[in-house]
């Protein structure tokens, strides 16, 4: 805005992997968002810096994905975020100096964890979800451990707190006694010239999963649902392939020539996907936001989704929400999106203009929005009192 300080904002990006994961792909959408902001002149008032993990760049795809941006300056750095306590070590105590060296205004942490004191930088962090403490058999006990401790203590420590949706703001902040005030839920966006409305014609009798190998994902209850001969095929797309104990238990279940499981995918390969997909599915017992939830609406996919409430925030009225263990009710509404019943396709033609609300540059929009929120509660807090 006309008048306001040019401010200095770091993103850690070291999220951002050539193993795709939700977190380093909400993390990749930001930037992408305020890329088109300044391609557009929409931006005058920041320099944004990104910080990116330096040995993930020398496999050649991943260093290929970030060719595409002109406007944001990049710093490599070698500290693992997955490495404790060396990358914990960098984060804490390397990562603040560097911060001052650059003049940073503010940081912003996008993967729970940040640096819990700053000179003169705003910190701003944001929280996915709060399925450490709800979802717990989804960690490793070490891990959760780490993480449950470390987000509490980021979110006592940071000026800014932020959220993909209420569900999780309300969630969290009622979890770690988080002041509203202090957050705010910021919808992740779609690339929708990626992800473009698909024919009819070129749908098969596939039901489509996009989700990781996790538990709370929730396999299961397609697998039963979709055993019987005469049922669409089912492709799990996202899935950990090195997970050969979760493959093992689906396994078990039966109905092994119906399903098929492929490992993680890039965003045309998912648009393909979806395109060719009669219906997604998404049994989850527990999520932070569901990216391809939006993905299936900018492409027209009709959705069938667990009812929880960040899925009902985000999909609204356009899905089929079912309880995550009602085996016949699934098969049922994925029957009927194979079918494209007139009821699946009003739920299609409002996903359709839904999505509109969740753009890259809206969100990219409001995070830098909530970065000078930050910065101004840090000058605040550093004002001297009467």
């Amino acid at each position: 805005m006309k008048g306001e300080r040019a401010l200095h904002l770091v993103i850690d990006a070291r999220a951002v992997q050539p193993s795709r994961t939700g977190v380093g792909n909400a993390v990749f959408r930001h930037l992408e968002g305020i890329e088109r902001l300044y391609a557009a002149g929409r931006i005058q008032t920041w320099r944004v810096t990104v910080l990116r993990h330096a040995p993930a760049l020398a496999d050649a795809e991943f260093r290929s994905r970030w060719t595409n941006f002109r406007h944001l300056h990049f710093v490599e750095t070698p500290a693992d975020p997955a490495s404790h306590p060396a990358g914990d070590y960098w984060q804490q105590v390397t990562l603040p100096r560097l911060l001052r060296r650059m003049g940073a205004d503010v940081i912003y942490s996008p993967a729970y964890v940040g640096p819990l004191v700053t000179r003169r930088t705003a910190r701003m962090v944001m929280i996915h979800d709060d399925m450490v403490w709800s979802q717990p058999s989804s960690y490793p006990w070490k891990f959760r451990a780490y993480l449950s401790t470390m987000t509490r203590l980021t979110a006592s420590t940071a000026h800014r707190i932020l959220y993909p949706t209420e569900d999780a703001r309300r969630a969290v902040g009622k979890r770690l006694h988080i002041a509203p005030e202090r957050s705010v839920a910021i919808h992740h966006g779609v690339d929708l010239d990626i992800f473009r409305e698909a024919s009819e014609d070129g749908r098969e009798p596939l039901a489509l999963c996009i989700a990781s190998s996790e538990r709370r994902k929730n396999h299961e209850v397609l697998v039963r649902a979709l055993a019987e001969d005469a049922s669409p095929r089912l492709l799990f797309v996202g899935f950990d392939e090195r997970d050969r104990t979760r493959l093992e238990e689906l396994r078990r279940i039966g109905g092994v020539a119906r399903w098929e499981v492929r490992g993680r995918a890039d965003e045309r390969q998912i648009a393909d996907y979806l395109a060719r997909a009669a219906v997604l599915a998404l049994p989850s017992r527990g999520e932070g936001f569901g990216i391809p939830v939006i993905e299936a609406m900018a492409v027209g996919t009709p959705l069938v989704l667990s009812d929880i409430p960040v899925f009902r925030e985000v999909a609204g009225r356009a899905a089929r929400y079912l309880h995550p263990d009602d085996h016949s009710g699934w098969r049922t509404a994925i029957n009927e999106a194979v079918e494209y019943t007139p009821e699946v396709s009003a739920r299609v033609e409002i996903g359709l203009m839904r999505i509109r609300k969740f753009t890259l540059e809206s969100s990219a929009e409001r995070l830098l929005k909530e970065a000078r929120r930050a910065w101004q509660a840090m000058r605040a807090e550093r004002r001297p009192r009467r």
